[in-house]
């Protein structure tokens, strides 16, 4: 020690005085039982030992020994009986005290063991997540894989059948490739056909009694995909474009003739809905049409007309 040993005695049992009179204000009795341990050397050890004279279990060890009784590593130590490195491993160990005290020193060496527990905790938590994540996304490939093999397997036993049905049918005097190009080209040309009627009843349909129509054209549409704008995406040709060719009258009122055409497109479209249907030609682009008409001695030019022609065009359906 660096003071007296008799004087550093007096002071730890004066100490130790203050501490039973505290303790005694909370109901402490002496038939409670109390232990005291004391770290110090020998002879300080006994010297202590011998002034306090109340009842208790006295101990007297070195910082070495209450370490190695704690669990706790305080490496080389050149006095045994100093117990300020006890003291901060001690604190440095626990997560919470039982009756925290602030204070900055003790912070100091608790929080950081404190904060490096609860990141311990929270890893341990995220490895336990990504483990059963990692698990469970194993056990759905082991499922798909084990899918995929029973469906080539499955596949295998379909071509082997199918080989051997085909074998068997040659062997009739059928000729099975001949047969399916057959079918395929039966199965495009029918594709690539017409059926006019359905188109023509909803075109009557939706002309009503009211309005006519003049002239109408059916052209096959191209075959394959088509470029659509400079951006380069194939679209489906439509399988046929219809055009349709209505005449009113030079006295025909042109804003209420277009708006008749307009509601024809719509009742149209309505009635078409998988075609497109589109106003090509309004009333008010019309053309003049001239009529000749022969007289008795003189053929004289003579115009009788300025006709207003509205086009309605439908494109069929892509396949």
């Amino acid at each position: 020690h660096d003071v007296d040993v008799n004087a550093w005695s007096k002071d730890v049992y004066q100490e130790f005085q203050a501490t039973m009179s505290y303790l005694s204000r909370f109901g402490y009795d002496s038939q409670d039982g109390l232990n005291v341990i004391l770290i110090s050397d020998g002879a300080a050890g006994d010297m202590v030992s011998e002034l306090i004279d109340t009842p208790c279990d006295f101990y007297s060890i070195t910082s070495d020994e209450a370490a190695r009784r704690l669990g706790l590593r305080l490496g080389a130590q050149d006095s045994l009986h100093y117990s300020d490195a006890l003291h901060a491993a001690w604190i440095g160990r626990k997560s919470r005290f039982i009756l925290p005290m602030k204070a900055r020193q003790i912070e100091r060496i608790s929080r950081p063991r404190q904060i490096a527990s609860l990141l311990s905790v929270l890893l341990l938590l995220s490895g336990f997540f990504l483990g059963y994540q990692a698990m469970d996304k194993m056990q759905a490939l082991m499922q798909y894989q084990s899918d995929i093999e029973n469906s080539n397997s499955r596949k295998a036993q379909l071509d082997l059948q199918y080989k051997k049905e085909i074998k068997r049918k040659n062997d009739l005097g059928y000729d099975i490739k001949l047969i399916q190009s057959s079918l395929a080209v039966f199965d495009e040309l029918e594709e690539s056909q017409i059926d006019p009627l359905p188109l023509f009843y909803n075109i009557g349909k939706a002309l009503g009694r009211d309005m006519r129509i003049d002239r109408i054209e059916l052209t096959r549409g191209k075959l394959g995909t088509v470029k659509l704008g400079g951006r380069g995406k194939d679209i489906k040709a439509p399988a046929f474009v219809s055009t349709m060719q209505m005449t009113f009258p030079s006295t025909t009122d042109a804003r209420k003739g277009n708006e008749e055409v307009k509601k024809l497109q719509k009742r149209l479209q309505k009635l078409l809905p998988d075609h497109v249907v589109s106003v090509k030609k309004l009333l008010e682009d019309y053309e003049y049409s001239e009529e000749i008409v022969v007289e008795t001695g003189d053929a004289k030019r003579k115009s009788t007309s300025q006709d207003y022609v509205a086009e309605i065009t439908v494109e069929g359906p892509a396949k």
